[in-house]
């Protein structure tokens, strides 16, 4: 995780803003340095002094001076903590304006020193900031977990428009390093993926080596809607795509339920890829996953000899509970495992 950001506040405590000959070049126009609620730095600073975020700490004590909309103050005002700060915000009145103390020296988190000279510098560190922990929290949830011998999650993936239906159910498997796998019809491909900001916009990129995985997933996307079990991004061809996390329980056994479809007794629909990393989990394989690849079979003979391999996303059982067979192969020393999965069948 980054270290925060800190904020020193150098302790200019503000006694007049009246006109003087020898003003210093940095200091501001009370009009130019007093803002209120509706102004874009005072939500900054709203989210960065609240629990929501640690992306910045301040160092503590501060001066704030509050002013009536007659630009004449009515309190001064020594914080000591992020809590006294947001509490302030709180209950500033909207007819009522604060005004920091310039200039501000900013520590990022290799120790490089900036100086903020005024609110609109302030309000685009903070803007840089707050997007770094968006950034970090999308490839937190994009990654689905780690596992940790409970769960694992990944994105099943849904084409949205044109009819077009060659990547539904296919299975999208991330880790924070920014290792993509994509598992489409019994192969599994490899790639990365980036999130970023082009102006006030989050952007997903995708590059995968296969060539024509490429010509569907190697673009810049733009981020229509996030949210903790949902993405769904577009890119410059209108193509959507949908990705809805799919989790599952990742217990010694390696047993996976699903609920028995409608009117077929006994039987129900897979997604067998999404089983991929906990498999690689139950293997103590959390990281290096470019080194294995993972397949399914019917029969112990048949993964032990690369034959009749799984070639549906979804797979539909044939008997219940229903057996299958993973095998992950190292790539690196030639070396393959077969691990026993249980398929049950659930009325629900």
């Amino acid at each position: 995780m980054k270290r925060p950001t800190t904020l020193l506040f150098l302790l200019l405590i503000l006694t007049s803003f009246s006109c003087s000959e020898d003003r210093d070049d940095n200091t501001l126009s009370l009009s130019d340095a007093k803002f209120n609620s509706e102004n874009e730095l005072f939500r900054y600073l709203d989210e960065v002094t609240s629990d929501t975020t640690q992306c910045i700490d301040f160092v503590y004590p501060l001066s704030i001076v509050t002013y009536n909309q007659f630009d004449t103050e009515v309190n001064r005002q020594l914080l000591n903590t992020d809590f006294e700060f947001f509490n302030l915000l709180s209950n500033l009145p909207n007819d009522l304006y604060i005004s920091l103390s310039y200039p501000i020296t900013s520590v990022d988190s290799v120790g490089v020193e900036l100086e903020v000279n005024n609110n609109e510098d302030l309000a685009q560190t903070i803007e840089n900031c707050l997007r770094e922990d968006e950034i970090e929290n999308n490839v937190t949830v994009f990654s689905g977990g780690n596992g940790g011998g409970l769960s694992a999650c990944s994105w099943k993936i849904t084409h949205l428009v044109d009819n077009i239906t060659t990547y539904n159910n296919s299975v999208l498997s991330n880790y924070t390093d920014g290792t993509s796998f994509l598992y489409h019809n019994g192969d599994s491909y490899e790639g990365n993926y980036i999130f970023y900001y082009i102006n006030d916009v989050m952007h997903l990129n995708f590059f995968f080596e296969d060539e024509t995985i490429g010509l569907n997933f190697n673009f810049d996307w733009e981020v229509l809607e996030t949210n903790p079990n949902y993405f769904e991004i577009e890119n410059i061809d209108n193509s959507i795509f949908a990705f809805d996390k799919v989790c599952v329980a990742c217990d010694e056994t390696l047993t996976f339920q699903e609920c028995e479809l409608e009117n077929v007794p006994d039987t129900a629909s897979f997604l067998i890829n999404s089983f991929n990393k906990c498999i690689l989990f139950n293997q103590s394989i959390y990281e290096d996953i470019n080194n294995y690849e993972i397949s399914a079979y019917l029969t112990v003979l048949d993964a032990e000899n690369l034959i009749n391999k799984i070639e549906t996303n979804l797979h539909l059982n044939t008997i219940n509970p229903e057996i299958i067979y993973f095998r992950v192969d190292n790539i690196e020393d030639n070396t393959f495992e077969i691990i026993e999965v249980n398929l049950e069948v659930e009325q629900c």
